[in-house]
């Protein structure tokens, strides 16, 4: 995929897009996107945890407990309980 603004190239695996995926007209990478928009690091973040969570679950079976899917994914516990995949 092509950035619209700094015109790299990206791997669409690399944005969570399957290669059968049907894109968007525009793309705009993270760099981009980071530097325009207030609170997307916080975002991106976020989306990063909750995708390491999903890849565990898929590739290795959901955990036992909370606690022990938060340690795989690097968090306490407290952080995994509190953290909002809404907001």
């Amino acid at each position: 995929m092509k950035c619209e603004r700094c015109e790299k190239h990206q791997h669409r695996v690399c944005y969570g897009y399957l290669e059968t995926d049907v894109l968007l007209n525009k793309f705009v990478c993270y760099d981009c996107l980071l530097q325009t928009k207030p609170g997307f690091l916080k975002e991106m973040r976020q989306m990063c945890q909750v995708r390491a969570m999903m890849w565990i679950i898929a590739n290795e079976g959901y955990p036992r407990t909370e606690s022990e899917l938060a340690k795989r994914t690097g968090k306490t516990a407290r952080a995994f309980q509190t953290m909002s995949l809404t907001t």
